[in-house]
């Protein structure tokens, strides 16, 4: 399950050229992993990009997010990939 909201999408064009990207085991009923992409706003605070919901935290994995993450950065902030974003990961 992918999910970035509307806000998020609309409000990264405003962010600085960071995507940080980091996952964590959820530890409820349901299990699997919960991957995140966030960015820096203005004011240098966190800013949530996306989240998803994985059976694993694998490349696999990853690159979907990852390429649906792509997909919502070109509708809503299409400049920001014609400059340099630079990822960072654990």
């Amino acid at each position: 399950m992918f999910i970035s909201f509307g806000a998020s999408a609309m409000g990264f064009a405003h962010c600085r050229p960071l995507i940080g990207l980091d996952g964590t085991h959820l530890k409820t009923r349901y299990q699997g992993i919960l991957l995140a992409a966030t960015a820096v706003d203005a004011l240098g605070q966190l800013f949530p990009l996306a989240y998803a919901v994985v059976s694993a935290e694998n490349n696999e994995n990853w690159l979907w997010m990852l390429q649906h993450l792509h997909r919502v950065i070109e509708a809503y902030a299409s400049d920001f990939l014609e400059n340099k974003v630079h990822i960072s990961s654990d």
